[in-house]
């Protein structure tokens, strides 16, 4: 049986055929349009959660790069660090050392007598320059003749000498 359309309401009332096909096409309009918009929804969702993965991958790798950065400021201050140190021993190591002077003090000192104090000594690597200090003039005399007499300074040159009765004598002389 074929489907029959029976309208009870008057012809008058029935909408008109345009009016019917303006609401059909904005039906259509309507469903294309909320099919658009659950689509834009959807690919926004998927552009959102990828961009955010995105962002977490380049987040780690920029924490990675900052301590590799960090790591290689290290090892730039310790190459810094020893190159100043190669360099300083370089100085070092080409400057003339005081090893003579620092003998000649140490067989100088063997024969000083008890009485004299050493109050300065000061080694270079042309000279050694003593001051001393006693309260025994006798003393002094002694060490001043084994040192004028000793043949292993060339040269013996009295500085400074002075007498106080709170301090002694005080003596200053360098020795080649």
């Amino acid at each position: 049986m074929d489907k029959v359309n029976i309208n009870l309401l008057p012809s008058e009332l029935a909408p008109k055929t345009k009016t019917i096909k303006i609401a059909s096409t904005v039906k259509k309009i309507a469903v294309i349009g909320i099919s658009v918009y659950i689509i834009f929804v959807g690919a926004s969702t998927a552009a959102v959660f990828l961009l955010s993965k995105q962002f977490d991958e380049l987040t780690v790798k920029e924490n990675g790069f900052k301590q590799s950065i960090r790591a290689l400021e290290e090892t730039e201050q310790r190459l810094i660090l020893v190159q100043d140190r190669v360099a300083k021993a370089k100085l070092v190591l080409g400057e003339p050392s005081a090893k003579e002077e620092i003998t000649m003090f140490e067989e100088l000192v063997f024969f000083m007598p008890e009485e004299i104090s050493v109050t300065n000594a000061d080694f270079n690597r042309d000279f050694l320059k003593i001051e001393t200090v006693t309260q025994n003039s006798q003393a002094l005399v002694e060490f001043f003749s084994q040192v004028v007499s000793d043949d292993k300074y060339r040269e013996v040159i009295l500085l400074t000498f002075n007498y106080s009765e709170r301090e002694g004598y005080k003596t200053s002389f360098r020795l080649k």
